[in-house]
């Protein structure tokens, strides 16, 4: 009996051990491939002063470490734990005549933009569309999000990284408590789902050991 429990102390130990990697290996993944462009049809911003502005898209630097678990768990608020899904990153910023951008300068003055970019269509629709919010570590979800024709619309109140959360049905990802603001390759995996997958592997490894050790003491026992 003692050794099994001490089979089952040391086995305890790992699991405690291991669980941070689990978590850490189970960040959401994202793509970075540039399918989304601005609208030459809707891409310009006409101000009070007369200047003209400019709706711009780029490609997105790698999330750090915080960004990309904070988008996590942004995702995993709106959509099923289990669902097949894709999130494309890029950067959308708002520029003069000159190419200067003046993002911060525009929402100093505005409380909302609503952006249209276009999206080659794959068959794939957007469930929903989030920006990082630099200010408090967090992504915010876009209201009035409508995908058509391959026009992605959405309505902003800053700009910065946005992050596209597309599957091929969106009302059948959707947590049915979320309030996605939709109207219209990454394999990803949740961080509580990773921890449940290697807890049963555990308990059922120990399981199996503890049945082991039974019929080897009662196989004993009977030999004696």
């Amino acid at each position: 009996m003692k050794r099994f429990l001490s089979v089952v102390a040391i086995l305890a130990l790992v699991f405690a051990l291991a669980v941070p990697s689990f978590a850490d290996d189970a960040v959401l993944s994202v793509s970075y491939d540039n399918t989304i462009s601005a609208d030459p049809d809707n891409n310009t911003i006409e101000t009070e002063d007369g200047e003209t502005l400019y709706v711009v898209v780029s490609e997105a630097e790698e999330l750090t470490t915080d960004e990309a678990e904070a988008l996590t768990d942004a995702v995993y608020d709106i959509v099923e734990e289990d669902a097949e899904i894709v999130v494309e990153v890029v950067d959308v910023a708002i520029v003069d005549e000159n190419g200067v951008e003046v993002s911060a300068d525009y929402f100093e003055d505005h409380d909302s933009l609503t952006v249209s970019v276009i999206r080659t269509e794959d068959g794939l629709d957007v469930v929903a569309v989030l920006y990082y919010n630099s200010e408090t570590g967090e992504w915010d979800e876009a209201t009035n999000v409508s995908y058509e024709n391959g026009v992605v619309t959405f309505t902003v109140t800053h700009l910065c990284t946005v992050a596209f959360v597309l599957a091929e049905d969106a009302s059948a990802v959707l947590k049915t408590s979320s309030s996605s603001n939709t109207s219209g390759s990454s394999s990803v995996k949740s961080a509580q789902t990773g921890y449940n997958t290697a807890l049963w592997a555990v308990v059922a490894t120990v399981l199996l050991l503890g049945a082991g050790y039974c019929f080897t003491s009662a196989k004993k026992k009977t030999e004696a």
